[in-house]
């Protein structure tokens, strides 16, 4: 430091976050029999996802009435990361909460 209280020399580079670059696609696993779960993450009867009363006429799953509330189609709307598997978890926790079941089991639990 000089007397003036400024420091000399160069001046420190800003931060700069590297590139981004999307992870790798792990192998996709090989194919094996249907398991008990798959079985549950399919709607039985292609009810609405919404009132689960009346049949699914919507691409998304909903009967006509829901699907005409724009409040409820904005619910159901697939987004980006919006993934099958997380489709599949959260009709898990859909079937859960229907057969008052604790939605996040302990280890060892069904």
């Amino acid at each position: 430091m000089t007397a003036a209280g400024r420091l000399t020399g160069p001046l420190p580079q800003p931060f700069r976050h590297p590139p981004h670059r999307p992870p790798a696609a792990p192998a996709p696993p090989p194919r094996a029999a249907p398991s008990p779960r798959s079985a549950m993450c399919q709607p039985a009867a292609e009810l609405c996802l919404h009132c689960e009363r009346e049949p699914a006429s919507h691409y998304l799953g909903l009967c006509a009435a829901c699907a005409s509330s724009a409040g409820i189609l904005r619910c159901y709307t697939r987004h980006r990361h919006w993934t099958p598997a997380w489709e599949a978890h959260l009709r898990r926790l859909t079937e859960r909460a229907r057969r008052r079941l604790p939605l996040f089991p302990e280890p060892g639990e069904p």
